[in-house]
């Protein structure tokens, strides 16, 4: 994986477009994923719990109803932090 700094502003533009319709595209997955019978959905996102850029990110996913399950540091393939966040799609 290689992580590539934005560096114009068309390359900010395309990411503020994506991150304008995650909210929409959650609630999509999370219809998929339960009509599939996923019971668990997890993500895996940059960064630990003192980085300030990954504030909104952590906000975003808390909102969703993901909770914070584990830090690990580093992360192997990213030899840095990442948090992993799981939200149970079924109640039981």
């Amino acid at each position: 994986m290689r992580i590539k700094p934005l560096e114009t502003g068309a390359e900010r533009q395309v990411c503020l477009e994506i991150a304008k319709a995650l909210p929409e595209w959650f609630n999509e997955a999370g219809v998929k994923a339960i009509e599939r019978g996923f019971e668990v959905l997890v993500v895996k996102t940059f960064g630990g719990l003192s980085y300030q850029p990954y504030d909104e990110t952590r906000r975003f996913y808390e909102k969703k109803g993901f909770a914070r399950v584990a830090l690990i540091d580093p992360y192997p393939k990213w030899g840095k932090e990442a948090l992993i966040y799981v939200k149970f799609l079924r109640k039981g």
